[in-house]
């Protein structure tokens, strides 16, 4: 009874231990990760917190960019619950993002195809993860390809990022 007690708190042990490394390096593959913010908005209600959100209100990261220096570049991301379609096959995005195109100069996730400067400086381009674009156009190069967003509009493929592992908060 003492051994299996022992092995049993010992593989509770570990599997707290792992679960707890895996929290904590949420989002830290990313090159300088210590010099990415993110922000979060507050709503206080007669001087009590009552809403905390990773959200902030669409002016704010202008004017921070504007008058603190020291914040080089801003990325705004919102994301949405999507269908895209192409060629009659409809496929449900539940966790789609509209980027501003500063996102891959911040963001060193690795694009297989494209060039990060490029790939979101127009409007309606879009940049499908690999296993997204495998899912939609197979083996068929998805550059340059169009798909249809919510049935209605239309966004040019100007890129493939590589799968991001799965403790990240994209």
């Amino acid at each position: 009874i003492n051994t299996v007690g022992l092995a049993i708190g010992m593989a509770a042990g570990f599997m707290i231990l792992q679960y707890v490394h895996y929290e904590k390096n949420y989002d830290t593959f990313f090159e300088n990760s210590e010099n990415i913010y993110r922000l979060k908005q507050n709503r206080y209600n007669n001087g009590e917190l009552s809403t905390e959100w990773a959200a902030g209100c669409a002016g704010v990261g202008p004017s921070m960019k504007q008058d603190i220096p020291e914040v080089r570049t801003l990325v705004k991301l919102t994301s949405s619950n999507t269908m895209l379609s192409y060629q009659q096959r409809y496929i449900k995005v539940p966790h789609a993002y509209y980027a501003s195109e500063d996102f891959f100069k911040v963001f060193s996730i690795e694009l297989l195809s494209g060039v990060d400067s490029a790939v979101l400086s127009k409007p309606y381009n879009a940049v499908l993860s690999e296993s997204l674009a495998e899912k939609i156009f197979g083996n068929e190069d998805p550059l340059g390809k169009e798909v249809r967003l919510n049935d209605n509009w239309d966004f040019s493929i100007t890129g493939v990022f590589a799968d991001l592992p799965e403790n990240t908060h994209m």
